[in-house]
């Protein structure tokens, strides 16, 4: 045997996407019309329950609908128009970092419960968390954006605000704004994730 042999065991491999929630479906068999045997995938996992009434969970997924639009339509004009460290790589980079979180924005949008009915693990990772994970960066990201165009103005020892700086920064705070009340409004749709294994019933507690 050799001395340089590696005995570890190796690593798990990570389960992506689909694979995370695969053991929450079953394969179903049945005929169609033609009698001709077909399969289809029924979900058995846990469900989330939506403890919200119609109207409260309308107006609530309305409301992260248009902070969610304000939020990334504010990050997205934050690259467009001059400002004073419009080309400086401390104020490029989180611009450009915070454009992923507003892409699973959009991904996450669809699996709002728009019906009021219990969501399926999958909807409600893809969906409520994923926005409150998404918002979370998008704050974080905007944060250091600000904190980064003071820095700039220390180093260079540029203190005059123009229109364009105003704007920028006006645009910078709307993000951060939109993407916390977006949490704020997701933390408060009340539903029952006991199949889960968790111990609480209401997602703002």
């Amino acid at each position: 045997m050799s001395l340089f042999q590696n005995n570890k065991e190796p690593a798990p491999r990570k389960k992506r996407g689909v694979e995370k929630f695969a053991e929450d479906y079953t394969i179903e068999y049945y005929e169609d019309k033609k009698g001709r045997e077909r399969q289809r995938a029924v979900y058995i996992g846990p469900h989330i329950r939506v403890l919200e009434d119609e109207k409260t969970l309308k107006t609530k997924v309305i409301g992260v609908l248009i902070t969610s639009l304000l939020a990334v339509a504010a990050v997205l004009l934050t690259h467009i128009g001059e400002h004073a460290s419009a080309w400086w790589f401390g104020t490029v980079i989180p611009q450009m970092v915070a454009l992923f979180p507003c892409l699973f924005v959009g991904f996450a949008l669809p699996n709002l419960p728009f019906g009021g009915k219990d969501m399926q693990r999958d909807q409600y990772m893809h969906g409520i968390i994923r926005l409150l994970n998404s918002f979370g960066a998008i704050t974080a990201i905007m944060i250091v954006e600000l904190l980064a165009e003071l820095a700039y103005r220390i180093i260079h020892k540029d203190w005059i605000v123009l229109s364009g700086d105003i704007v920028f920064l006006l645009k910078v705070i709307l993000a951060i704004v939109c993407s916390i009340s977006a949490i704020i409004i997701l933390r408060n749709i009340d539903v029952d994730e006991t199949e889960l294994g968790v111990e609480r019933t209401n997602s703002n507690k």
